[in-house]
């Protein structure tokens, strides 16, 4: 059985609610897409990025990290796209793969590592984080999932298939999970959270 874990994160959209590349926003000088692959390649055995929207910036925020960064030439179609994309890189020995996004910027190793740890007791079985009276990512795909995301396509993220494999799924609390940035209020609540932080 395979058992490397392979983090995916998925850094490739325009922001256009946003209004600015949420990959570039920087919390204590650090591009979130930066931040979250240093995170991701502490607690996988691989990481690897997907980039569309300002790829040069995004890859130039990554070029000294030893994650694996791939462009998808067609991120403008939606995430869905570069998701599938994504999974299609990864290699024969990765026997699941955990999947982020970048703007979850309260997330850090020690979330992520904890969430590693509760698949690891269940390994064969999805594992999403839930927050609120929600769930979606971080979450973990067994290999055997694989076929299924490699079919995603256009703004389609991976919930589907959280809703259609529900007596397979597991949920690992992870309230910080709710913090993203998709509009100019989200990018509010961020400055006020990096002024009441300090770099981690």
């Amino acid at each position: 059985m395979n058992t490397e874990l392979h983090g995916l994160l998925l850094a490739a959209g325009g922001s256009s609610r946003l209004g600015r590349p949420k990959q570039l926003v920087e919390l204590h000088g650090e591009p979130l897409v930066r931040r979250a692959a240093r995170f991701l390649g502490e607690v996988t055995d691989v990481t690897w990025v997907v980039t569309g929207a300002r790829r040069a910036e995004t890859e130039l925020a990554l070029e000294d990290l030893s994650a694996r960064v791939e462009h998808n030439a067609r991120w403008a179609e939606g995430m869905g796209t570069s998701l599938a994309f994504g999974v299609d890189k990864l290699p024969a020995r990765a026997g699941a793969v955990l999947i982020m996004t970048c703007d979850q910027y309260r997330l850090d190793a020690c979330q992520l590592a904890d969430f590693v740890g509760a698949w690891r007791r269940q390994p064969a079985r999805i594992l999403a984080a839930r927050w609120a009276q929600t769930f979606g990512p971080p979450v973990i795909f067994p290999r055997g999932f694989f076929t299924q995301l490699l079919r995603m396509s256009g703004d389609e993220g991976a919930r589907r298939l959280l809703v259609q494999h529900r007596p397979n799924v597991r949920f690992h609390a992870l309230p910080d999970a709710a913090w993203d940035l998709d509009d100019p209020a989200d990018l509010a609540a961020f400055r006020l959270y990096a002024a009441d932080t300090t770099q981690t």
